[in-house]
């Protein structure tokens, strides 16, 4: 729904233009623009970037030249599931512990399931993504990743463990079953490890021109970025 509305407001400003599937391969500084140069071999000049990129916040770091942010990555699965009628509506978390969430995804009909050991299938704590199966396909690497969920190297589905530690804890009449897996690289602040907090990272890297980078998981990060983007 948020997207919808953001598109909306877009599509009645002449000034803003959305470019797809776009590999960034060098940013250069030239004064008080930044070049960014595509691999299809356009360039586009600026005297603002802001880098929203999640997972590939450090790979954009990196071709600007400036610290990568301390973070780590993890390849992980969100399973999707149909619910009996006695989880409709109800979502379920055990804390505190390597335990198990089932939640209402979204407004999709299905529900969510992770947890805190079986979610995770790697971990990786290099500055940026790297992962054994970047190895076995082309169109993955540290410096440019490809979507997990179209890959035929991602991981099997953890489907088994998850399943059988959530009915550990949940009623018989409680029942969900598999409909499909949603794989992604998450970034995980390394500050953020100690109190599992959720950070949001607002780094202002240079001023004259201006490029800012963002990291974070929340929504909320819009109001975080006011100050920057005035």
């Amino acid at each position: 729904m948020l997207k919808e509305k953001l598109l909306i407001e877009i599509n009645q400003n002449d000034n803003i233009k959305i470019l797809f599937n776009q590999n960034i391969v060098r940013i250069t500084r030239v004064h008080e623009l930044y070049t960014i140069s595509t691999l299809s071999g356009t360039d586009y000049k600026t005297p603002f970037v802001l880098n929203t990129t999640y997972a590939g916040c450090n790979e954009i770091i990196s071709l600007s030249g400036f610290e990568p942010i301390k973070i780590k990555y993890e390849l992980c699965e969100i399973i999707l599931c149909e619910v009996s009628e006695s989880l409709k509506n109800v979502g379920i978390t055990v804390m505190d512990g390597p335990f198990f969430s089932i939640m209402p995804f979204g407004k999709t009909e299905y529900h969510s399931l992770t947890s805190v050991t079986f979610t995770p299938h790697m971990t990786c704590f290099e500055p940026l993504p790297a992962f054994p199966c970047q190895e076995l396909e082309e169109r993955c690497s540290k410096k440019h990743l490809f979507n997990c969920n179209d890959c035929p190297q991602k991981p099997k589905s953890a489907w088994g463990y998850m399943s059988n530690l959530a009915k550990k804890y949940l009623r018989e009449e409680l029942q969900f079953e598999y409909v499909a897996s949603l794989f992604s690289i998450k970034p995980i602040i390394i500050a953020a490890e100690i109190d599992d907090s959720r950070l949001t990272i607002v780094r202002k890297h240079s001023d004259a021109p201006v490029f800012v980078s963002v990291l974070s998981g929340k929504i909320n990060t819009v109001y975080d970025l006011d100050e920057v983007l005035q």
